[in-house]
């Protein structure tokens, strides 16, 4: 009852409307526990047993630390809603989801990699676009967690209200740029203009 949150938007919040917030909390924090147990109890194991390759244990370890800072970044992120903020910090909120994609991906890869497969020779302009590619979408992702920390959606919830923004945020100099990236003006429209990159570059 002491935190700002529930001072200015929760307050007379009952004991079982708590709980129901505390259950999601708790079993979130839960399941990622069992699956960092599930992980990391059979990696030690084959470890142990000497039946990891080499140049598969870095991709393991590296794996399994993506996965502990994942688990310190969304502390971290909650933590920045518990003092002075109503709202959880909304870069925190991006990092740690764009942190969790990064670690789904590198999970992605691994397994691939593990495929029996005849080797493909790929041309450098199609590696090259799909690095771009891989770059806009990681870029849309961590903006659109943006929007969703900052509840940008609300305000430029139109495509014509979210261009109208962008015609006035495009006429900004780089320092204001710098200023406002941050606010619900600029997080909104820059998401869309990110999406819509990816469509068009994906498409070319």
């Amino acid at each position: 009852k002491t935190i700002p949150q529930y001072r200015e938007r929760n307050s007379g919040m009952s004991l079982s409307e708590f709980k129901t917030i505390y259950w999601w909390e708790w079993t979130h924090r839960a399941l990622a526990r069992l699956v960092g147990a599930a992980f990391l109890v059979p990696f030690l194991w084959f470890l142990w047993r000497g039946q990891i390759e080499p140049h598969l244990r870095t991709r393991l370890w590296t794996i399994f630390a993506l996965g502990a800072a994942l688990g310190a970044v969304g502390w971290w992120m909650v933590a920045s809603g518990l003092a002075d903020r109503v709202t959880v910090s909304q870069y925190r909120l991006a990092f740690h989801l764009t942190l969790a994609c990064a670690l789904f991906a590198a999970i992605v890869w691994t397994a691939e990699g593990l495929a029996p497969r005849a080797p493909i020779i790929v041309p450098f302009r199609i590696r090259a676009s799909a690095l771009v590619l891989l770059g806009l979408v990681i870029l849309q992702i961590y903006l659109g967690a943006l929007v969703s920390g900052l509840r940008a959606g609300l305000i430029f919830n139109t495509r014509l209200s979210s261009m109208m923004a962008s015609a006035r945020f495009l006429n900004c100099t780089w320092s204001w740029i710098t200023a406002c990236v941050p606010t619900t003006s600029a997080a909104s429209p820059l998401a869309i203009s990110a999406s819509i990159s990816v469509r068009c570059f994906f498409f070319w």
